[in-house]
């Protein structure tokens, strides 16, 4: 690589304290200079190209990112042509009190799927409660016995 690909330091820890500043970074989460301490100064180019393009998002930014996503579905249910304002909100609230939670499993099912997550802040974020988060195989059940309503899959994407 040569001197060009790359950054200069000073502008990348600048730019890291801009986002703890703007609290988009938790400075108790993320110690940028400490990191780069663990490496060599052979290694210390690298490391800040690594840093460069380091992408964390604080768990408050996660919790709205999410109530968005969710609170998208309501395009779904409304499509171009939105009834008045009550009826909205009566319908988005028997949509939020019958929707079934689950997630996506992976081909081996493992507790530590990251859906999971996102079923708890289906509940703390948006407000689900608890009955609705359900395992996948529950929810095929449902499905088989009858059940109607919506399912939310609820996945994070790596």
């Amino acid at each position: 690589m040569t001197a060009e690909v790359f950054p200069d330091e000073f502008s990348v820890l600048e730019a890291c304290g801009r986002l703890i500043d703007f609290n988009a970074w938790e400075q108790t989460k993320i110690d940028p200079e400490g990191w780069l301490s663990n490496f060599s100064a052979d290694e210390r180019p690298f490391a800040l190209v690594m840093l460069s393009r380091f992408t964390f998002l604080t768990d408050h930014l996660v919790d709205q990112l999410f109530r968005s996503a969710f609170q998208n579905l309501s395009n779904a249910l409304f499509g171009e042509a939105w009834p008045k304002f009550d009826e909205v909100c009566d319908r988005w609230r028997t949509f939020c009190n019958s929707a079934l939670i689950t997630i996506v499993q992976g081909e081996t099912p493992n507790p530590s799927d990251s859906g999971w997550l996102f079923a708890r802040k289906a509940r703390q974020a948006v407000g689900i409660d608890q009955d609705q988060l359900k395992e996948p195989r529950e929810v095929v059940a449902m499905l088989a016995d009858g059940f109607s309503g919506p399912v939310v899959f609820v996945v994070s994407v790596a």
